[in-house]
C-alpha cells in the first residue's frame, strides 16, 4: 500500500519520528516484585523474571525509556533467585511428601539458612556489579 503514496509519505512512514512515544518504565515494579519473591511471596519470581526479560528486550529495541534499566535488571535477576529457589523448595517438598518419611521435612528446614545465605551472597554480588557498572 505504501508504493501508492508520494516518495515524501513514504519515507516518513519508514522513519520513527522524533515524536515517538516510548513506553514508559516498569523498573521500580519489576524490582518490587523481585524481592517479594525472594522474600515472603512465593512464585513471583516468574512474574518479575519475564516482566523484566521482556522490558529490557523492549529497552535494547528503542521502544521503552530506558532511564529504570538497572531496576529493571535487578529485578529481573532477583526473580530468577527466587524461581529457582521456589522450585528447589518444591522438589524438596514434594520429595518428602512421596517418600512419606517425614525425616524429609527435617532436611528442608536444614536447608533454609544455607539457602537464605546463599540469596544474600546473590544480591550483594549482583549490587557490586551494578555499582561497577554505573561507575565505568
Amino acid at each position: 500500500m505504501s508504493e501508492f503514496l508520494p516518495a515524501s509519505d513514504r519515507a516518513q512512514l519508514q522513519t520513527p519520528t522524533s515524536q515517538s512515544v516510548l513506553q514508559p518504565q516498569r523498573g521500580p515494579i519489576i524490582l518490587v516484585l523481585g524481592i517479594l519473591a525472594l522474600t515472603t511471596i512465593p512464585f513471583l519470581g516468574a512474574i518479575a523474571w519475564a516482566l523484566g526479560q521482556k522490558d529490557l528486550r523492549r529497552m535494547k529495541q528503542g521502544l521503552m525509556d530506558p532511564s529504570g534499566k538497572d531496576l529493571t535488571f535487578v529485578g529481573k535477576i532477583l526473580g530468577t533467585v527466587a524461581t529457582f529457589k521456589d522450585g528447589f523448595l518444591l522438589s524438596l517438598v514434594l520429595g518428602a511428601l512421596l517418600s512419606h518419611t517425614w525425616d524429609s521435612l527435617g532436611m528442608i528446614v536444614a536447608a533454609l539458612p544455607l539457602l537464605i545465605i546463599i540469596e544474600v551472597a546473590l544480591t550483594i554480588i549482583l549490587v557490586m556489579e551494578i555499582r561497577s557498572k554505573s561507575k565505568g
